[in-house]
């Protein structure tokens, strides 16, 4: 997820301009022009909110988690409060974690966990329970995972990633539902 060029603005005329090319550039699916992009805006403007969290989305795409993670954590330090950023923060340790980056696989799980319920705090929404239930699922933990693949559906129940993830879920685990789960549901049976 990238932010809008309309909302880039970051006080700088000149580093805003790479921002909005940089951001068209993602929405093309050229990330690594992307980057390039973005990274003109930050040697502008080493403050540019915009340019780190889209830097950092753009690089989750390339699948550059390391470097991802760096960008992510500084547009945090900027702005705690853009749940995205939080959510693409979890994206990024899950994959790292799923890479065999960490020594401490569990611990970097918890912190995904605790990022995508930072984001969940500011605004629930699809994308962080999704990548919630990813990382519990990593754990092992069947009733964390579901909740939040489930609530991911929920939320866009026409999201065919979620679905493909929750079916495959419920597939490994023999989980049956029973009826249709309403928002916010948590309805199934281990089996």
């Amino acid at each position: 997820m990238f932010v809008a060029t309309t909302l880039c603005v970051s006080g700088n005329q000149e580093s805003s301009a790479f921002d909005a090319k940089g951001f068209e550039l993602a929405q093309q699916g050229d990330y690594a022009a992307a980057v390039e992009q973005f990274n003109q805006a930050l040697a502008i403007d080493q403050g540019d909110y915009y340019a780190l969290y889209n830097k950092g989305s753009a690089l989750l795409s390339l699948g550059s988690y390391e470097e991802a993670l760096a960008a992510t954590n500084a547009a945090l330090d900027i702005n705690k409060g853009d749940p995205d950023a939080w959510v693409n923060r979890a994206a990024a340790i899950i994959s790292l974690a799923r890479a065999g980056y960490f020594s401490d696989s569990t611990s970097a799980y918890q912190q995904a966990i605790v990022a995508t319920e930072n984001a969940n705090n500011i605004k629930p929404y699809a994308r962080a329970y999704f990548h919630q239930g990813l990382a519990y699922w990593d754990l092992g933990d069947t009733d964390g995972a579901f909740n939040g693949l489930n609530y991911a559906l929920n939320y866009e129940p026409e999201n065919s990633k979620y679905r493909e993830a929750f079916e495959q879920f419920k597939t490994q685990y023999g989980i049956k539902i029973e009826g249709t789960p309403g928002p916010y549901a948590v309805t199934g049976t281990l089996g």
